[in-house]
């Protein structure tokens, strides 16, 4: 199955859908975003959840954080190394592109934050 397809109606209820709309479905692994269905793997559903859970306030703050509340569904505790974090992060990155958004770690009051954001220049 392709990462990602284009969409002009919710795949669920038909419904037509704005080019800015923007819908996580954590069980399915998809996103909707500028028009496309992005389809993720588990590992990197887990770090989009994370992110979406956390769009409004701010973002996640710091890299031992992001990484626990990514592997919080994993009964081993996820990787030990932030590498593994960051390896994945680049390929949702990549897949996060396609709809127009990507993943920053910068300042956000009070701290530094990873945020889900539109890309430059893109309207999504």
């Amino acid at each position: 199955m392709a990462a990602v397809a284009s969409v002009s109606c919710c795949p669920a209820c038909g419904a037509a859908l704005r080019p800015d709309q923007l819908i996580w479905d954590l069980e399915l692994r998809t996103l909707l975003a500028g028009g496309h269905v992005i389809r993720f793997t588990r590992r990197e559903a887990s770090i989009v959840d994370a992110l979406w859970r956390t769009r409004r306030s701010g973002g996640i703050y710091g890299t031992e954080r992001f990484a626990q509340m990514a592997w919080a569904d994993d009964p081993d505790g996820g990787p030990d190394c932030t590498s593994t974090l960051h390896t994945i992060l680049g390929r949702v990155r990549a897949k996060l592109e396609v709809g127009g958004l990507t993943v920053t770690y910068g300042n956000a009051r009070p701290r530094q934050a990873y945020r889900i954001v539109a890309c430059e220049g893109a309207k999504a």
